[in-house]
């Protein structure tokens, strides 16, 4: 694949046969990567895979993005003992579809976080038009050592993110990312005490600004799939940065465990966000976790009409956490479209 990356012109599509290819790939130039499954949905039975099958340690990326107008398209990556499947870093115009990304990340002898894929920023100008679609994320596990303990392990070890976008000091921001018709599961770190290393587990993370001026200006986080999240904490959807005008919508999310006694497995969490007044958050599923939204900001986010696995006021009440408009609720958890990914409401 790095072959053909550096013998092509920008404008360029690689078409890549199905087959194993055991690389780390940097893609330094506008050109389209398709795989033998390009456009073919990951959530139903698909021909033979073109693997990028990632072969290095912790902190390495099996597809490494470096270049403006870029498409990745149909592909299977993994990257067992690294950290990265997708990693680009302050490109525009990239486009992330129709691919299976799975096996992510060293709990054994690694170290760091894992994403399935980053979406991070070059310090030196903003990014803009990003879209994760139609993708399948699963078994992203945070980098750990298990011989360590105590605070060699707390320095060392990291969360578990299927899509993020970051970081949190950066003081640039990204406009137009869209993350939409995902689904993720099986993101799994370290579930111990947070002094013995224990870290969170992410569907979504967006932390751009958090301790910096970057923002991440109206996401679209919608129609996506997240379930089976596990850590010390685990956020389905993590607004932990400034993401004014985020739209929250049709996710269907469930199935989030922590080890801090039920009270950190959260749908939504909103924090170091003073774009949370503009925030809105409605048609969601949240099932089988301790809130499905947190907002530890002094604004009042809209979250009208969301599933909570429940009817009655109290119950739907003790969902919530923080200053959130959650009225009026859904009253039926029943999808209106069941063959189509994410929540549909009745």
């Amino acid at each position: 694949i790095q072959d053909a990356i550096d013998a092509a012109s920008p404008g360029n599509t690689i078409t890549l046969d199905a087959g194993t290819y055991a690389e780390n790939v940097i893609v330094n130039k506008s050109v389209t990567l398709q795989g033998a499954n390009v456009g073919e949905s990951c959530l139903t039975g698909r021909g033979a895979e073109s693997i990028i099958a990632g072969p290095g340690a912790s902190g390495t990326a099996t597809v490494t993005v470096v270049a403006d107008g870029v498409t990745i398209n149909g592909f299977t990556i993994t990257n067992t003992l690294g950290s990265f499947g997708i990693s680009s870093n302050g490109v525009n115009d990239l486009d992330v579809q129709y691919n299976i990304i799975t096996d992510i990340g060293n709990n054994m002898t690694g170290s760091i976080a894992s994403y399935g894929v980053a979406i991070a920023m070059n310090g030196a100008a903003n990014t803009n038009n990003v879209n994760v679609a139609n993708n399948c994320l699963s078994d992203i596990r945070g980098g750990e050592n298990t011989s360590l303990t105590g605070l060699a392990a707390k320095n060392n070890n990291g969360s578990a993110v299927a899509i993020g976008a970051g970081f949190s000091t950066n003081n640039f921001g990204i406009t137009d990312l869209t993350i939409t018709g995902n689904s993720m599961t099986d993101i799994t770190a370290c579930p111990d005490l947070f002094t013995d290393g224990g870290k969170g587990a992410y569907g979504v993370l967006i932390n751009v600004g958090a301790t910096g001026s970057g923002s991440v200006t109206a996401p679209s986080i919608q129609n996506n799939e997240i379930t089976n999240l596990s850590g010390h904490w685990s956020h389905g959807i993590g607004l932990e940065g400034e993401t004014p005008g985020a739209q929250v919508l049709n996710n269907k999310v469930s199935n989030l465990a922590d080890t801090k006694g039920n009270t950190d497995a959260l749908g939504v969490m909103i924090e170091q966000n003073d774009g949370a007044a503009s925030v809105e958050i409605h048609d969601n599923s949240f099932t089988s976790m301790a809130f499905g939204i947190k907002n530890l900001m002094p604004y009042t986010v809209d979250a009208t009409c969301n599933w909570y696995e429940a009817t009655d006021a109290a119950s739907v009440d003790a969902m919530n956490s923080g200053d959130i408009d959650y009225t009026p609720w859904l009253i039926s958890g029943v999808d209106n479209a069941p063959g189509t990914i994410g929540f549909q409401p009745v």
